[in-house]
């Protein structure tokens, strides 16, 4: 039986970069970046911003706690744990401000790596896809770790298969 770690939702937005989500050139729309931004705004159009969207649907799908209004990029730097930049991990949420540090504008991703005067982000809405993108240090304003709300683990340990009668006929 082969022993695998619980994925989280860093792992679970690997496998949707390495999957080649993307928004779809023209007219037509990705489904999946629209069902995102359903799930938190309300609207499914993948032309809306939606990096926060991205890191909302990896959380919800696998129980970890989300922001109110989670499309909002700096909405995040009030969900999870804080953590001191130099403590960052990978899957760690990493909060930047967009255009003005004292503004509303941002953007949200998870922490990948450390660059030379940069931080590597896996997120959505970057390049219109989901990939790995490098951004200034000086952007950041927050790093949070990302807190389960419900333990999955313990609940499938809780399963017992139901008894069957079997009879040979």
């Amino acid at each position: 039986m082969n022993n695998c770690t619980s994925i989280t939702p860093y792992h679970l937005g690997l496998r949707m970069m390495a999957a080649g989500v993307k928004e779809i050139p023209g007219t037509k729309t990705n489904a999946l970046i629209a069902a995102m931004n359903w799930l938190s705004l309300g609207s499914a159009n993948e032309d809306d911003a939606w990096c926060g969207s991205f890191l909302h649907f990896t959380h919800y799908l696998l129980g970890y706690e989300s922001p109110k209004n989670p499309a909002g990029a700096r909405n995040w730097l009030n969900a999870g744990m804080t953590v001191e930049t130099n403590a960052a991990q990978p899957g760690d949420v990493v909060i930047l401000w967009r255009e003005s540090r004292e503004g509303w504008k941002g953007h949200v991703g998870y922490f990948h790596a450390w660059g030379p005067g940069t931080v590597l982000l896996l997120g959505g809405n970057q390049s219109d896809g989901v990939t790995v993108a490098s951004f200034a240090r000086g952007r950041i304003l927050g790093i949070r770790r990302p807190v389960a709300q419900f333990d999955f683990q313990a609940a499938l340990a809780r399963i017992t298969p139901a008894a069957t009668n079997v009879r040979e006929v």
